[in-house]
């Protein structure tokens, strides 16, 4: 959550919709801070928002059957820096998927 309050950085629009078209393809994609992701599982968001790998979550079947797409706009272009750019947009995430999914993300 630092990175967030450092850089003042949040998604300005989130755009979240369940995707129902049974396909077996997914893929995400960021520039500068926004995220474009269709028929992604929550398990890859939990994933990716955290910086961990999939044997690292412990999770109920759900979280990887149920897909979305998403299109997610930030305030402000995220940092050129490679590291503050991950550490801003996995914090932007990880406080955008606690109040979208209400998965009570800890401050």
């Amino acid at each position: 959550m630092l990175a967030c309050v450092v850089w003042g950085q949040e998604f300005e629009v989130v755009s979240i919709r369940p995707n129902t078209s049974g396909s077996g393809d997914s893929r995400a994609n960021t520039t500068r801070g926004g995220l474009v992701a269709t028929n992604v599982s929550l398990r890859s968001l939990v994933t990716m928002a955290y910086g961990i790998k999939g044997y690292q979550l412990d999770a109920p079947e759900w979280l990887r059957s149920a897909r979305f797409d998403i299109t997610a706009k930030p305030t402000e272009l995220l940092p050129k820096d490679r590291e503050k750019y991950n550490d801003a947009l996995h914090a932007m995430m990880q406080k955008d998927a606690g109040g979208a999914f209400q998965t009570g993300s800890s401050p």
